[in-house]
């Protein structure tokens, strides 16, 4: 008996139902018994971002002639292997009833690596872990650079437009107007930039694609949500020199032209 994951019940009997289908392992000429399919389960992955593998699994009391070793009347079992458990222990406290209780069955029964899943996911997912607070790091640093660049970028601008502000409010033009004008300029230069960065972003989405899991990335709502926040942080670069701008006395401004 033998149960198989999906990925093989896919690969090896498409468009069939594996149940009641015969498996041989290693070389057909091999004489070793043809298993029989009693069962399909979901692909089990570690890491989560590896391609699914055909699996299958036998029971524990079953021969292991499935992997060559014995035979109809000689039987012999798998040499090593994993056994999970669950508890409403803490692990310390089920590490040690573990090891002694394996221990009063077979002294002899070596138990190695016996720790929580949560640790073992984690060791396991630790270089991903480790890439991804990279990401995010340097995802920081780009963020503050922005903000800083679009508020020099935009005092910049309001300084050299002095006097052409100053004119606007000597001929009538109010402050909130002005205020306005400066937003807008703002939200231009981030649409552009925006832009640019999603054509780039386009050009090196299958280098990015290896890193990332269960996300598209060329997804449409991803890009969105990256060109509000980019609008969002340009209207707070651009609040400070946008009302330096408003609250600018226009007499004074001509007259240091």
């Amino acid at each position: 008996m033998v149960i198989v994951n999906q990925s093989m019940a896919k690969d090896c009997w498409p468009g069939q139902s594996a149940i009641g289908k015969r498996m041989h392992v290693g070389n057909p000429r091999k004489e070793l018994p043809w298993a029989t399919v009693i069962g399909v389960v979901a692909d089990t992955k570690m890491p989560r971002d590896e391609p699914s593998t055909d699996q299958w699994y036998t029971p524990m009391e079953q021969p292991a002639t499935l992997y060559g070793s014995g035979t109809p009347g000689n039987l012999s079992g798998p040499p090593s292997g994993y056994i999970t458990m669950r508890s409403a222990l803490d692990p310390e406290h089920m590490i040690e009833t573990l090891r002694s209780t394996i221990a009063g069955i077979d002294p002899l029964l070596a138990l190695q690596e016996v720790r929580p899943v949560t640790d073992a996911i984690s060791v396991m997912e630790a270089p991903r872990h480790f890439n991804t607070d990279l990401i995010t790091a340097f995802a920081a640093g780009a963020l503050l650079l922005a903000i800083t660049g679009i508020y020099a970028v935009m005092a910049f601008s309001v300084s050299q437009r002095t006097q052409e502000i100053a004119i606007r409010m000597a001929l009538g033009a109010q402050r909130g107007g002005i205020a306005k004008l400066v937003l807008v300029l703002g939200a231009k230069l981030v649409l552009l930039g925006c832009g640019l960065g999603i054509l780039g972003s386009l050009a090196v989405s299958r280098l990015v694609r290896s890193l990332l899991f269960d996300v598209s990335a060329t997804d449409p709502l991803i890009y969105l949500q990256c060109v509000l926040i980019m609008m969002m942080i340009a209207l707070l670069a651009s609040t400070l020199p946008a009302r330096r701008a408003a609250s600018a006395d226009p007499m004074r401004a001509l007259r240091s032209t």
